[in-house]
């Protein structure tokens, strides 16, 4: 395969990942298409995973062919840490929710060897302007020697948590924190755009955690700010703390997270509208939008028993229904078992996450499937088994 064939694989790769998420932005998919990932990855053969099926573990591509890379999958930066090259669609939807446009200043903290700052540059254009950062040193040195070919990117070693850098139009934070930092508002300009990952942290996968990501735009009046997508990531250096993470858990637990609709930084009383109140900081929730505390009914084990079993979320995931003391419990690929709570007798909630199951039922009353409800998302799923 020549290079010309390798840059019509890239270009099929990029449209199936514009088509998958429903990308809006051509300026990113022109970037992925453009942009050779194998200059970044090392060399091959490379280790590579889907997302939906990390539990199954890496897979060695067959060969050193590039072509390997040109597909939707994770690729090992350091397999033992469990350390990737991210899901191109998952990072091409990240960066599609910041609405980057040519010209724009943008911080991308968290840039591990490059890849996804390089598809940036290119989005943004020769009069753009990117600034990545990258706290682990191996992964920083790897960056800006990748990034060398593209002169609108300087690359820098060190926690972006807390330095620095400029003023910014878009800021990418792509590792999980427990609060919005102070100099990531900061360096916003006046219409920038902030996007973190807001994360707990997961018992059975020590270093990586769960959550939502957090879109915070900045206003002539303040901050508008609104949960846009769920998400499981490493978490953040130097933006994480034990305080914050309770706090962060129990709003989590309280759901009611699209009702959140701005940010405040001016100092005040913790107060219903306050969703996470922490120092410097407030995700307010609009009181028209929140619901009611749900509440656990009782239902019968007959009622329960109905349930029980597999059902098709995706073609490669199945969640799995079983039965504990008292109530039902689900698992979904590698994650933990987690119980879920009745509201009704065919309504079910989860504690600590803002996220449904509703069992679906035919006109004899079997169970078909259920509809999994996560931030104002369905998903449908057959029961096979």
């Amino acid at each position: 395969m020549g290079a010309e064939d390798l840059k019509q694989v890239r270009a099929a790769f990029a449209r199936e990942i514009q088509q998958l998420g429903n990308i809006r932005s051509e300026n990113l998919i022109a970037g992925l298409a453009a942009v050779p990932r194998e200059d970044f990855m090392g060399p091959g053969p490379w280790k590579v995973v889907r997302a939906k099926e990390m539990a199954a573990g890496y897979q060695l591509t067959p060969d050193a062919h590039p072509r390997h890379l040109y597909e939707n999958v994770l690729v090992a930066l350091d397999a033992e840490r469990r350390l990737n090259n991210g899901e191109p669609l998952g990072l091409m939807l990240f960066l599609d929710s910041l609405s980057l446009q040519p010209g724009e200043r943008f911080l991308h903290i968290g840039c591990g060897v490059g890849y996804y700052t390089a598809v940036a540059a290119h989005a943004l254009g020769p009069t753009g302007a990117v600034t990545a950062v990258e706290v682990d040193p191996a992964l920083a040195a790897r960056a800006e020697s990748n990034l060398k070919p593209y002169p609108s990117v300087r690359c820098i070693a060190g926690d972006g948590s807390h330095q620095r850098y400029g003023e910014f139009d878009a800021i990418f934070v792509n590792a999980g924190c427990t609060r919005p930092e102070a100099a990531w508002l900061d360096q916003l300009a006046i219409g920038g755009r902030l996007l973190l990952p807001l994360t707990v942290a997961l018992p059975s996968m020590p270093g990586i955690g769960a959550g939502s990501m957090l879109l915070v735009t900045r206003t002539g009046e303040g901050y508008a700010a609104r949960f846009t997508s769920p998400v499981g990531i490493f978490h953040c250096e130097g933006a994480r703390s034990a305080e914050g993470e309770a706090a962060l858990g129990r709003a989590f637990a309280g759901g009611n997270q699209p009702s959140v609709q701005s940010l405040r930084r001016d100092a005040h009383a913790p107060g219903p509208d306050c969703w996470l109140h922490g120092e410097g900081f407030c995700l307010q929730s609009n009181a028209l939008l929140r619901r009611a505390e749900r509440k656990e009914i009782a239902v019968g084990a007959g009622i329960l028993a109905r349930y029980l079993g597999r059902y098709q979320l995706t073609p490669n995931m199945v969640l799995q229904v079983t039965v504990r003391e008292g109530g039902l419990s689900v698992k979904i690929a590698e994650h933990p078992t987690v119980p879920i709570y009745p509201e009704s007798e065919t309504g079910f909630f989860y504690k600590g996450l803002d996220a449904q199951i509703r069992f679906v039922t035919d006109a004899s009353g079997a169970v078909t499937g259920l509809v999994f409800h996560n931030q104002g998302q369905e998903l449908p799923a057959p029961r096979v088994g």
